[in-house]
Formats: structure tokens, C-alpha cells, sequence
């Protein structure tokens, strides 16, 4: 192909490389070919798909070695700026040309940062079907296989935008990240789950809890009260949010959470176990022994 400076070559569009290329592909032009790919893909704000023009060529018209090795050196860039779509018909090229078996694709993957369960999947998202790799994120939850799990979800979201799946898919990421104690990875889905369900007691108790592991007690604190506010009748969130108080010194708050919450539940022995705590820190020793009494009691009861 004729040498053009800069200038000559910014001034014209990528899709008129990429239909230069076809045409130069037609008088068997291929090496010409191939450097108008080059060109679409440098001056392109969308290169994985130039990237992808380049991969069928080189695989149909060029040297499939060389391909095989494009490839390999583009995979991680377009897992994460490509869709979804054009990284799995690109890793279907380079199954055809290399035949791995499962278990080395799967290796290969997870050294590029990939989730190596694409290794499995990918011919079901070229066939889209997509509520199968759900189920199988699914799967991995229930056998707690939190890191597996994760991994199909982050392929779920590349595949959907349908609110009830991403509410779904960003449920279970933040619960799996919390399991893993990855708690940052975990607030940031939960937070995004609530853009989509705002009114979850139960995620926002999740919440809670994990601010309290980073040791915010104030916002832990504010997400515990929501809850309370969303299910007043639940028969732990007042105990959750009464310990987060009680955590952040504010005792007088912990006792009259405790005791409201007593009102409701007269034979839940947790909550006098926390007044008697209470108090003590408090040094109302009298009201903490008088709670320690009412516990003893009513165990000797039980035990009859």
C-alpha cells in the first residue's frame, strides 16, 4: 500500500480502511490488506471491532500462526473494551486454529485476568443463550462457590441490561464479594442494587454489617435504622442496629432501641443479655444485675 503521511490518512474514516481492505482483499492484496486494518484500528474510537476485521482476515486470508498469535495478544483488551459477543466468536477462531482442550483454555484465561468459565460458556453465549449462564451462576452460589459465581455474573452483566436480571446479578455479586470478605467489591454492588431496589431491608442489613467490618459504625448505624423502618416487626434488625450502637457508644440509644424492642418481643433473652451489657458500660451496675437476674430466671425456667 501506497506510503500516506498523517495527515493524508486521519482525513479519511476507519470504515473506509476496512472497505479499502476488502477491496485490496478481493485482488489478493493481502499484506496491503492488512495494513488498512492496522490503519482502522489505530485512528477507530471503536478498535475491538477493527480488531475483530483484522482476526477473520488473517484467519480466512492470511497466516492462521499469526493469527493465533494476534489473538492472543488482543484477548485481554477485548474482554474488557470489546462486547461480549466479539470476544467469544474470537476465541471460537482461536479454538479452531489451536484445538486446546478445556482445561488449558481455561489456564490461559485466568493468567489474562479472564474468567476462566468462558472456557465452558462461550458457546453458549454465540447461541445467546443467555438465563443458561444465570442458572450456572446460580449453581456455583448455592455450592458456594463464591469465585466461580462471580465470575458468571460479571459475564451475565456483559450480556443483559434488563433491569430484573441486573437488580438479580447485583444482589448476588455483592453477597458473593461479602463471602469472600472482598467488602469494598461488595458495598459497591449493593450500592448499585439499591439504585434498582431501593426498598430491600434485608441488602441494606447486608449493608450494615459490612460497614461495620470497615469500621464505619455511623453509616452502618444509618443502614440498620432503614431497615428497621422498612420491617419494624423483623425480629432482629432492632438487635442488629441496638450491637452497631452499642459498638459506637452510644449506649443510651442501644438501651432505648433494646427496650422498644423487648416491648415487642418479651421472650427474646438476646435483648436482656444486651441491656445487662449495656448497662454495665453504662456503670448502672444495679439495672446491669438486675437484667443478669431476669436471664438466670428464666433459663432455670427452660431448664424444668
Amino acid at each position: 500500500m501506497k506510503t500516506l503521511g498523517f495527515m493524508s490518512l486521519s482525513e479519511q474514516s476507519p470504515s473506509f480502511y476496512l472497505k479499502k481492505a476488502f477491496e485490496l482483499i478481493r485482488n489478493s492484496q493481502t499484506t496491503d490488506a492488512i495494513q488498512c486494518i492496522d490503519t482502522a484500528i489505530i485512528f477507530s474510537h471503536h478498535a475491538p471491532f477493527y480488531i475483530f476485521q483484522k482476526i477473520k482476515l488473517l484467519y480466512y486470508w492470511g497466516n492462521q500462526t499469526i493469527c493465533s498469535q494476534f489473538i492472543l495478544s488482543q484477548l485481554s483488551h477485548l474482554y474488557k473494551n470489546g462486547s461480549l459477543y466479539i470476544f467469544c466468536r474470537t476465541l471460537g477462531y482461536l479454538q479452531k486454529i489451536n484445538h486446546y482442550n478445556t482445561a488449558a483454555l481455561k489456564i490461559y484465561l485466568d493468567q489474562q485476568h479472564i474468567p476462566y468459565c468462558l472456557a465452558d460458556c462461550y458457546p453458549l453465549i454465540l447461541r445467546r443463550k443467555y438465563k443458561t449462564l444465570y442458572k450456572m451462576a446460580h449453581k456455583a452460589m448455592m455450592q458456594d462457590n463464591y469465585p466461580l459465581c462471580i465470575d458468571y455474573l460479571h459475564i451475565c452483566l456483559k450480556c443483559t441490561c434488563t433491569y430484573n436480571e441486573s437488580t438479580d446479578i447485583y444482589y448476588k455479586l455483592a453477597y458473593s464479594y461479602h463471602m469472600l470478605g472482598r467488602l469494598l467489591d461488595a458495598k459497591k454492588y449493593y450500592e448499585l442494587y439499591f439504585e434498582l431496589q431501593p426498598y430491600a431491608a434485608d441488602a441494606y442489613t447486608n449493608l450494615g454489617f459490612i460497614t461495620m467490618e470497615l469500621g464505619d459504625l455511623t453509616s452502618a448505624i444509618h443502614y440498620f435504622k432503614k431497615a428497621c423502618l422498612m420491617v419494624p416487626s423483623h425480629p432482629d434488625y432492632p438487635l442488629y442496629l441496638g450491637e452497631c450502637l452499642y459498638l459506637a457508644k452510644k449506649y443510651s440509644e442501644a438501651v432505648n432501641t433494646y427496650k422498644a424492642f423487648s416491648q415487642e418481643h418479651p421472650d427474646n433473652l438476646q435483648v436482656y443479655f444486651n441491656l445487662s451489657h449495656t448497662y454495665k458500660k453504662m456503670a448502672k451496675t444495679n439495672l446491669s444485675k438486675h437484667y443478669t437476674k431476669f436471664v438466670n430466671k428464666q433459663l432455670k425456667k427452660h431448664k424444668r
